[in-house]
């Protein structure tokens, strides 16, 4: 893959993103995706939502409705 690949599959992530469609924005992860990040990130303790979760639906679902 090249950077162009790259790019262009970034690009077509953040398009998926800003629809807000969690069927749209799951198709961009694989099924065993990971979200990861501090216990105290933004997001998770202003919805007092999870740091870690696993699964594109979970994932997608986080990012369409609830962000």
């Amino acid at each position: 893959m090249n950077s162009e690949d790259s790019k262009r599959i970034v690009l077509a992530a953040w398009d998926a993103f800003k629809t807000r469609d969690p069927k749209r924005i799951a198709e961009v992860f694989m099924e065993e995706a990971e979200w990861l990040a501090p216990a105290t990130n933004a997001t998770a303790v202003a919805l007092d939502g999870p740091s870690y979760m696993v699964g594109r639906e979970q994932i997608a679902h986080l990012l369409g409705t609830e962000i």
